[in-house]
């Protein structure tokens, strides 16, 4: 894989900022906001293959963020991080098109992990709707 276009937001900088420096020397193209509201902007605009967001986030919180990407993008994955984990959150993230769940604080191989996964599943359902068509 590598080059696939991602989008980290969160509402603290410096995970933000940790995202970016794990995920780009590995030839992913990252960019990173620290606001919902402006990366809702930013995904109209924009094209992205993964959405890595905080469940909890002020303004639009992580979930609503993700279904409004997914209407602009079915195309669209997640890995959702958050600090504050529950079941209901979980199966939240995963109905609304999250395919990675990491908790904070996590490290390179979970990051990676994740983004892998969520990116394979992806290219895994894009292959299944072309032999559907």
């Amino acid at each position: 894989m590598a080059h696939e276009r991602i989008l980290v937001v969160d509402d603290e900088p410096q995970i933000v900022r940790l995202c970016v420096e794990m995920l780009t020397p590995l030839g992913f193209d990252v960019h990173g906001l620290t606001s919902s509201p402006e990366a809702l902007t930013y995904l109209e605009r924009e094209t992205f293959d993964l959405l890595i967001l905080d469940v909890k986030m002020p303004h639009v919180d992580g979930l609503t963020l993700l279904r409004r990407a997914r209407e602009l993008d079915p195309n669209l994955t997640a890995v959702i991080i958050t600090g504050y984990a529950t079941l209901d959150k979980a199966i939240q993230a995963l109905s609304a098109g999250a395919r990675g769940f990491i908790l904070k604080p996590f490290g390179f191989d979970e990051l990676t992990q994740a983004v892998e996964d969520a990116l394979a599943q992806r290219q895994r359902e894009q292959e299944l709707s072309l032999i559907h068509i």
